[in-house]
């Protein structure tokens, strides 16, 4: 690699940086508001408002997080024991978000798993979602911190030195191999789906043997499935060719080591690329649920109310009535939930004798 190509590649990779930061700046906002609003909405399960939370987060966390390993390094004026806990501290959240954006599908086939299987499960309370978050956060953090004792053991991390202790610094190879496991856990993740897709809609079409409330539960979860189809279709199109630039990405490191410009630059695509799921999702289940996206056009037209006058706040005030049988009047809100429920049901053909 000559002098100009190396000049451009160092210009891109900070043009590159400079543009995360702008965008996570963003995305980091938009995470927290998509939070609160998918919590304060009761007509999704809470167990799968769980999930929806664990895919928002700790994509924001794994940038934050990156961030702040850069600023412990930077500020090396605190005391020594200070900037080691930090410092471990970070590594280890790190490794744990990472490790939640890597199991992302595989979650969300878990929960509609046991959305099918257990019975009752609409009257069940948040077990199942709190399990599954715990479990992948403990083993998020397990793994982090094995790679970190792995470093500090074998001195690629000096505990008495002021050096990031972030496992990407010592470990580049561990993003390409993080998107290479991503993909088989969303390949996993994608055939439970559509095997219990199929399944729940053979099951809702039995009318013989099933009570009202069992073909009730199969009918939601076949609703539930299908509206999350496009968000993981979104997660194999940034997964696929990451999965491809990541292999590519761990061959250079293997044959030209990960002190090169070019190992960078990729590196940094493969952050961004897995930075724009997020967003992807977001957007789309904001889109997608009509009471999420109540929600959020209201506040929008509050906030545009508040910037561009009186004019716009009458327009606020009047969309905010479109929210009302969301967000305020329970018994309306649940002849809505139902009424859209019997919409799907007369989608289905009644065969003719």
């Amino acid at each position: 690699m000559n002098c100009s190509d190396s000049v451009s590649l160092e210009r891109t990779y900070l043009i590159l940086q400079v543009t995360e930061w702008i965008y996570n700046a963003f995305s980091l906002l938009s995470s927290i508001y998509f939070v609160n609003r998918v919590c304060r909405i009761s007509l999704i399960h809470i167990n799968l408002r769980i999930q929806l939370c664990l895919i928002a987060l700790p994509f924001a966390v794994e940038f934050t997080t990156r961030i702040a390993d850069h600023v412990n390094v930077a500020f090396d004026n605190k005391p020594q024991v200070v900037t080691n806990v930090l410092c471990v501290i970070i590594a280890v959240v790190n490794g744990a978000s990472v490790f939640s954006c890597v199991v992302t599908i595989l979650n969300i086939a878990m929960e509609r798993l046991f959305a099918t299987v257990l019975s009752e499960y609409e009257s069940r309370g948040a077990t199942i979602g709190i399990a599954l978050l715990t479990i992948t956060v403990l083993l998020g953090v397990f793994l982090s911190a094995i790679s970190l004792g792995y470093d500090i053991h074998n001195g690629k991390y000096d505990v008495k030195t002021t050096k990031s202790c972030l496992s990407v610094r010592h470990h580049p190879e561990a993003i390409p191999f993080a998107w290479i496991i991503a993909f088989s856990c969303c390949a996993c993740g994608t055939i439970i789906i559509v095997k219990l897709y199929y399944y729940n809609r053979r099951q809702r079409k039995h009318i013989t043997g099933i009570s009202l409330s069992t073909r009730y539960q199969f009918n939601e979860n076949m609703v539930t499935t299908r509206a999350l189809v496009p968000a993981i279709g979104g997660y194999i199109l940034f997964v696929v060719p990451g999965c491809f630039l990541a292999t590519y990405t761990a061959i250079r490191i293997l044959s030209y080591g990960d002190k090169g410009i070019l190992v960078k630059v990729l590196i940094q695509i493969l952050y961004m690329m897995a930075d724009s799921y997020e967003m992807f999702f977001i957007i789309y289940v904001s889109i997608k649920y009509p009471p999420l996206y109540a929600l959020v056009r209201r506040d929008f037209r509050k906030g545009w109310s508040k910037i561009f006058g009186e004019k716009c706040a009458k327009m606020g005030e009047e969309s905010c009535t479109t929210v009302t049988p969301y967000s305020k009047n329970h018994a309306e809100t649940t002849n809505t939930y139902f009424s859209e429920l019997d919409k799907c049901w007369n989608q289905v053909p009644i065969k003719k004798k």
